[in-house]
């Protein structure tokens, strides 16, 4: 199936000129790939945008990204398994770059989670020039530690949805 449209808009994105394939799945296989001329949200722009996604029995290939050479630009992908009631998710490469700041992973990203633990990050450590993101080891309250070290948020407020302006609440020992 081939689905062509000029313009979507969702969740306070948009995206121009996209084009939507999928392979129905067949004995669990089957895929869907994306591409847009451009998406943008949060005041951030990025061309040449593209997502594929292809299933294989219980596991769930991914690629994110978009043109090369842009001023802003994505490369995320990694692998998804379906283990019956729970899901492990491994990011084995992300870069975001917006402008001259940038994001990527050091390691891959580990996550995981289930409906009695709930999400759990295993391994996530992002670093670039506007500093670093680290989980750190969960404590008794199955809280989600992430360590930031000198990071600038401001530059990263369209991953909300937000054009240049975060807000939140950061709490620790």
């Amino acid at each position: 199936a081939k689905l062509l449209a000029s313009g979507l808009e969702v969740a306070g994105g948009e995206f121009k000129s996209l084009s939507v394939e999928s392979r129905i799945p067949v004995n669990g296989d089957g895929g869907v790939s994306l591409q847009a001329e451009s998406a943008s949200w949060g005041g951030r722009t990025l061309t040449g945008f593209y997502v594929d996604v292809g299933k294989s029995e219980n596991e769930i290939s991914f690629l994110v990204g978009s043109s090369e050479g842009a001023k802003n630009l994505v490369s995320v992908w990694g692998v998804a398994t379906d283990l019956e009631k729970d899901l492990a998710v491994r990011v084995d490469s992300a870069h975001i770059q917006l402008e001259d700041e940038y994001l990527a992973n050091r390691g891959p990203i580990s996550l995981s989670y289930s409906a009695e633990a709930g999400l759990a990050v295993h391994h996530l450590y992002l670093a670039g020039p506007s500093g670093e993101l680290e989980a750190v080891p969960q404590d008794t309250s199955s809280a989600i530690n992430i360590r930031v070290s000198k990071f600038d948020l401001a530059p990263w407020a369209f991953l909300g949805g937000m054009d240049g302006r975060l807000e939140g609440q950061l709490s620790g020992g």
